[in-house]
């Protein structure tokens, strides 16, 4: 059978709980039956929405690069026309016989329409409310749960994820650019700019570390 995975993140990329559990899903799938995958990077050598194929560990990826460099709405974090195009011209690539959707964050969920309009099977998996929870995890900013997932709740974060996400964006690619090792997970500088938007989203002083 021939299966495409699709999934926000792979590893060697990014990690997670959602993308440890696809490759590993892959790698034994991949046993069995011809898989492949459709997975988002951020590159900053790429050109934006670039599509790059390569075979990592015998498994043929599909990576579209997507550094929210070209982000001019909120909408664009869960539905992105350029995205679902790309990922068209994938699905007329492989001709899968089932596509398995693991998550769609920073991908678009219109992928789902271009699947059915192909007429090819879809499993998915939810790994967390993304589909329901712009946060994924129906909290709310002050930590507390969403008893029940309304519209009428929805109200007390989307504000500030919707008006601070594009700026924090902005600012991120311009640390990438002029700051020596912004882009390490571990810098100091990052650390300090991540506990700085948080703050700004609880609307508290941020804390940090100190820079040497």
């Amino acid at each position: 059978m021939k299966i495409l995975q699709v999934v926000h993140g792979w590893p060697g990329f990014s990690f997670g709980g959602t993308e440890v559990f696809a490759h590993a899903l892959t790698r034994e799938l991949a046993t069995r039956h011809g898989v492949e995958v459709f997975c988002r990077i951020a590159d900053n050598s790429l050109d934006e929405y670039e599509l790059r194929v390569q075979t990592v560990e015998g498994i043929r990826l599909h990576s579209l690069n997507n550094r929210l460099a070209q982000l001019g709405s909120f909408e664009m974090l869960y539905r992105n026309p350029q995205i679902t195009a790309k990922f068209r011209a994938v699905l007329e690539d492989v001709r899968p016989e089932v596509v398995h959707v693991h998550h769609l964050y920073l991908l678009s969920s219109d992928l789902l329409a271009a699947i059915r309009e192909a007429g090819v099977p879809i499993v998915m998996t939810l790994h967390d409310y993304w589909m329901i929870c712009q946060k994924g995890q129906l909290r709310r900013d002050d930590g507390t749960n969403c008893a029940e997932q309304v519209d009428a709740n929805c109200d007390t974060c989307l504000p500030n994820a919707s008006s601070l996400a594009p700026a924090a964006v902005r600012a991120s690619r311009a640390l990438d650019r002029w700051v020596p090792g912004f882009s390490d997970p571990d810098s100091k500088v990052r650390t300090v700019v991540r506990n700085a938007y948080t703050a700004l989203q609880k609307g508290s002083p941020a804390a940090g570390p100190e820079i040497d």
